[in-house]
């Protein structure tokens, strides 16, 4: 992987508003692809005899993030990993295991280009291939599957996107700036100085993408 190249992170929390951050595992190997899932629940209604349905919204369910990648230590790829067994284990460590500290695994922030996806994994599988003459290991592909997991205050400041009159919760993506941030919550990027005062923030020119900001209500001057 050229050096230059941004690396898939997957960071665990201890807590659902995503702000304890444990430990992370950062990919050797990006994913070739990934999918996104949003289910949406109808209810259906439809006439005696009739051969449709009237569908009426019920809900929409929490997002399934599914991506599968490889752990290669064969040395084809150059400043690879050395020890699959220590690399699986650090990765379920961040991921699957049961952490004591919360009685349960961790919340997870998956965070690649434009990605950001936080849950809760909900499926593990790790394949072996490509083995030494003894039997030990030399490649893996793992697959997982994240389902979306937010705080109740998170999930109503996203679904209330059209009030400046709220308190918003929003996470960095690659390319945002706090102008064009300010300017998708309040519709005036000018009120990007107000957010950056909320937030402490003391170099807003340079987000860091995964990190959660704080949209506070804010009143408008009238004409």
């Amino acid at each position: 992987m050229a050096e230059n190249q941004a690396r898939l992170i997957i960071t665990a929390y201890s807590d659902e508003k995503y702000q304890s951050k444990v430990k992370s595992y950062k990919l050797f190997t990006n994913p070739s692809d990934y999918e996104v899932k949003r289910p949406v629940s109808y209810n259906t209604s439809s006439s005696l005899g009739s051969s449709s349905a009237d569908l009426k919204y019920k809900n929409s369910e929490p997002a399934i993030l599914r991506m599968s990648f490889l752990i290669d230590v064969t040395g084809a790829i150059p400043n690879s990993p050395k020890d699959l067994e220590k690399e699986v284990k650090e990765l379920k460590e961040v991921t699957v295991n049961y952490a004591g500290d919360i009685h349960e695994p961790y919340y997870l922030s998956v965070n690649w280009g434009s990605l950001v996806f936080q849950g809760r994994l909900t499926a593990f599988e790790v394949k072996h291939s490509l083995f030494r003459p003894d039997g030990t290991p030399l490649r893996a592909e793992v697959q997982m599957e994240i389902k979306e997991s937010v705080s109740d205050e998170i999930r109503v400041s996203k679904e209330d996107k059209q009030s400046p009159d709220v308190t918003h919760m929003r996470v960095v993506k690659e390319g945002d700036s706090l102008p064009i941030m300010a300017k998708r919550i309040y519709g005036d990027a000018s009120y990007f100085t107000e957010v950056a005062r909320a937030n402490q923030l003391s170099d807003f020119r340079n987000l860091i993408p995964g990190t959660e900001l704080i949209f506070p209500p804010i009143k408008k001057q009238d004409a």
